[in-house]
């Protein structure tokens, strides 16, 4: 579960020979772990990972190969796991806060801040990590205490002592978590007319709703691949994005 909904899902896109040999080691692992419970999953997911690029084997079967030893940390290493359980807490607190306020999280937000148990706070890279996984601008300590009918506060059960967020919305921030529905929308388009990754389109819309006007205007070509944006009667395919409609068409080039 580490693996899978933390871990893979933010190494998303990640290329570094350090994320596959962490991977590769992880799942050698888990394959040995499970060897007694799951023995031909188990066996072919080994066979796979050990096998040299020629077809060769290093091993014969997972079944022969040693039963995983616990390592000694380091001191180093036992902060950033500590760091880790910090800021994955913080990051269900606020996941949870959005939930249950109805923000979701593709609407950006000013600022949060939390307080450690421990009295230490993670490395700002750490922290980074946080306000990209719940889509906040910023770690502005000043919130802490502050009292606003805009500031949402929660509390950890294990390593977070206080938690703060700062649930106003700019318009800035209304028209930025616009944007991000519609750019969800065009890849949304895009994966249902089949294009490919890297497949430019030309992206056909109407609409008369002002802030949506705004918005396309502001789209991101390069991570959407839209050779150009422009207003056509033509379009047909409906999106609508918190109560705004439009309507959209992506024409292959």
């Amino acid at each position: 579960d580490d693996l899978s909904t933390w871990y893979l899902r933010r190494s998303r896109g990640r290329k570094d020979p350090a994320f596959f040999a962490t991977l590769h080691e992880a799942l050698i692992k888990t394959s040995r772990v499970v060897a007694p419970v799951m023995p031909y999953l188990s066996e072919l997911l080994y066979l796979n990972l050990t096998r040299d690029s020629d077809g060769t084997e290093y091993s014969e079967s997972v079944h022969l190969s040693d039963w995983p030893e616990a390592e000694e940390l380091s001191d180093k290493e036992k902060s950033i796991l500590r760091d880790m359980n910090v800021i994955r807490e913080a990051a269900s607190i606020g996941q949870a806060a959005r939930k249950s306020l109805k923000i979701p999280v593709r609407q950006p937000l000013s600022r949060l801040a939390f307080s450690v148990k421990s009295g230490t706070l993670p490395e700002p890279e750490l922290i980074e990590v946080l306000l990209s996984e719940l889509n906040v601008k910023r770690f502005d300590l000043e919130i802490l205490g502050e009292k606003s009918p805009n500031v949402f506060v929660a509390s950890g059960a294990a390593s977070v002592a206080n938690f703060y967020l700062d649930i106003s919305i700019s318009e800035d921030l209304r028209l930025e978590g616009l944007l991000r529905g519609l750019e969800r929308g065009i890849q949304g388009l895009r994966k249902k007319q089949g294009f490919k990754v890297g497949e430019m389109a030309e992206l056909r819309w109407k609409s008369d709703d002002e802030d949506i006007k705004k918005i396309l205007g502001m789209v991101n070509k390069g991570k959407t691949y839209l050779s150009s944006v422009k207003e056509d009667e033509s379009a047909s395919e409906i999106l609508e994005i918190d109560g705004k409609k439009l309507l959209l068409s992506l024409i292959r080039k």
